[in-house]
């Protein structure tokens, strides 16, 4: 099956243009938020709050969102989890509150956008199986994680680049490399457990089955970034760095023979 049969299905490849961009775009916003509460409080604790307040509601909704997504059409439900993205970002630069109240603001569009994706990636998740046939299933997976992974680095990519122009320290692009090599890394078992998880769920519980996945995929990013504020606010940035990279290594290193033993 080649690349160019998979783009000849254009509803899929209008979907996987859209969630590109949106991706993309999403962010950027979060990076902007977090960029702006550090820019009000200077705190790595207050970061890493904005990341445990995108959690919390991931995990609080992960069993009514999949309902939701296996219930209702999958393609609204995704439209309007970035119609109200959108309307963060607006609020975001229109900033209608005081400085003293900019914080609470923060944490309260934190909550706002932890509910938003619980909905947002079971419902793009299990559109993908709807758009093109099985045997494309795998292919069609693969190219999207890899549009996925892509934006999920040209977004704050973007957004440092244009912060750059404007005096921030070139150290940003050392950021940029170490984060391309951890995201192409990641891609191999990205492809492999989403494949899995579409192929053998029967599609009246894809959307639940893809809540429950996207909990331990996407939120569990922003549960890590609290852990990574904790720390930070505990031995510095550098400090908190070295001890996630060497925690990760050690448990790769752990899983190694389990992982060469599985079923295929």
């Amino acid at each position: 099956m080649s690349l160019r049969e998979l783009l000849s299905y254009r509803d899929y490849l209008r979907f996987w243009l859209a969630r590109l961009a949106g991706t993309a775009a999403n962010q950027m916003l979060m990076v902007a938020l977090g960029w702006q509460m550090y820019d009000i409080t200077g705190s790595a604790w207050d970061l890493g709050l904005v990341g445990l307040l995108q959690f919390l509601p991931s995990l609080v909704l992960m069993l009514p969102a999949g309902d939701v997504v296996d219930r209702h059409h999958r393609a609204r439900v995704a439209a309007a989890c970035v119609a109200v993205q959108a309307a963060v970002a607006l609020l975001l630069a229109w900033q209608p509150l005081p400085a003293q109240h900019q914080r609470a603001m923060l944490l309260a569009l934190s909550v706002v956008l932890g509910a938003v994706k619980a909905f947002q990636m079971p419902a793009q998740q299990a559109l993908v199986p709807l758009l093109v046939p099985p045997a494309l299933l795998p292919r069609a997976l693969a190219f999207s994680s890899a549009g996925l992974q892509a934006a999920i680095i040209a977004g704050p990519a973007v957004y440092g680049v244009a912060t750059l122009a404007f005096g921030v320290s070139t150290s940003f692009l050392l950021s940029l490399a170490a984060l391309a090599l951890t995201g192409a890394a990641d891609m191999v078992s990205v492809v492999a457990r989403q494949s899995l998880v579409q192929l053998e769920t029967p599609d009246e519980m894809r959307g639940r089955v893809s809540a429950v996945n996207s909990v331990f995929i996407g939120a569990s990013n922003q549960l890590g970034e609290f852990e990574s504020g904790a720390t930070a606010a505990w031995l510095g940035p550098v400090g908190s760095v070295v001890l996630v990279g060497v925690g990760s290594i050690a448990i790769a290193l752990a899983r190694r023979d389990r992982l060469v033993t599985a079923r295929p």
